[in-house]
């Protein structure tokens, strides 16, 4: 046995242990979004070009993902807590390295700590969740979870664009590592597991080899290439073609997400996970291929609002379905798995969008990134229909 789940209220969801938990996501994505807008910036001011920029951001997730398997075995046997204190850590470091860090190089080396401390925290916390819910509701309450940090993220980018105007870099590296400190409310949630004391080695490998796993993280993995080039990208796509910077097309994201995320979890605890995230996917793709022709302030703004609504929504409920795919001892392991597919797509993308650019334009990068999308979710579809998932 991995871990001995206590007992639970079969109906509740928003117990005080959700709360502090969600409170604690809030302040933690804020450490990360409220560099969004600025962190490019930084790149192109030490001396980074274009190709610059992607390499340094990819660092981070490569180096989430190098590290995202380990961090869901060690969530399945040394607890949830010690994985959330370590992420929580990280993000108070890095930000202060930030300040320091007057070359390439030791600014990748800033953000790879910066990668491995999300690992560690999302990791911790979504499987911590999953505890805290019945599974007849896991995809209402992982999606209710989830908004905190798109609520971060429809405030901070546009704090962080509107602060650097007026602090300059070092400070705003000093406010991320303050908001990631707040993050430390999460550690008064009671943790409802015991692991065990020799934990079996045989779930991590159960839990890759199940189809309702591997195949909403392939298709995650393809979701996330293009979301890695828009975060790594969209401030300077902005700048170029005379649009607002990046801080208001996150706020609108983020609003979509919030208004879709609660409806949309109910529905998908009544329907099933599946066929609530395949249109929703499918409608994402259609999202980024409306930025990558956008040249008009109606249309950005219509990007980013169908962008949050589609993916935004999508993400909580992947997350639900591959939980419910996976055994109570193997569940800290496929939320790995599932973020490793997403962070190696981010990571791609970041690096991908910087080779892309200069023979293709932001735009081409961009429909380029649709392109692999659309490849995901005619995957997910096809293995949806094939026999012998659920």
């Amino acid at each position: 046995m991995g871990y001995t789940l206590l007992h639970r209220d079969s109906h509740s969801i928003y117990s005080p242990d959700f709360l502090w938990l969600t409170l604690a996501s809030f302040f933690f994505f804020a450490s990360f979004q409220i560099l969004f807008v600025p962190l490019p910036l930084y790149i192109q001011h030490i001396g980074g070009t274009a190709s610059t920029v992607g390499i340094v951001l990819a660092t981070f997730a490569l180096a989430a993902v190098l590290v995202r398997p380990l961090m869901g075995r060690l969530v399945d046997t040394l607890g949830r807590r010690p994985l959330l204190l370590l992420g929580i850590g990280l993000f108070i470091l890095s930000p202060l390295l930030f300040i320091f860090a007057t070359s390439i190089p030791l600014l990748m080396a800033a953000r790879a700590l910066q990668g491995v401390g999300l690992a560690a925290f999302t990791i911790a916390s979504t499987t911590w969740i999953a505890d805290l819910v019945p599974a007849s509701r896991r995809g209402e309450a992982m999606s209710n979870f989830a908004s905190a940090s798109v609520l971060s993220l429809a405030i901070l980018p546009a704090v962080g664009s509107s602060l650097l105007r007026v602090t300059g870099f070092p400070a705003l590296f000093a406010l991320a590592a303050g908001l990631a400190l707040l993050s430390l409310l999460g550690a008064s949630a009671r943790e409802r597991h015991v692991p065990a004391a020799n934990p079996g080695q045989g779930h991590f490998w159960t839990t890759v080899r199940r189809r309702g796993v591997w195949l909403p993280s392939l298709l995650v993995l393809t979701l996330g290439v293009a979301y890695g080039a828009i975060l790594s990208f969209l401030p300077l796509f902005a700048q170029e073609r005379g649009l607002p910077d990046g801080g208001l097309f996150f706020t609108l994201f983020a609003a979509a997400a919030i208004v879709g995320r609660g409806p949309l979890g109910r529905l998908s605890d009544r329907l099933g996970h599946a066929p609530v995230i395949a249109p929703l996917t499918l409608l994402a793709v259609g999202a980024i291929v409306l930025l990558a022709t956008a040249r008009t302030l109606p249309a950005f703004l219509a990007a980013a609002l169908c962008y949050g609504l589609t993916f935004g929504t999508a993400w909580p409920l992947l997350n639900a379905l591959v939980v419910n795919h996976a055994s109570l001892e193997g569940r800290g392991a496929a939320v790995g798995i599932i973020s490793t597919g997403f962070d190696f797509g981010v990571a791609c993308g970041s690096f991908l969008g910087g080779l892309l650019v200069a023979p293709l334009g932001y735009g081409g990068m961009f429909l380029t990134t649709a392109g692999i999308c659309l490849l995901g979710v005619a995957a997910f579809i096809v293995g949806e229909m094939r026999p012998g998932l659920h």
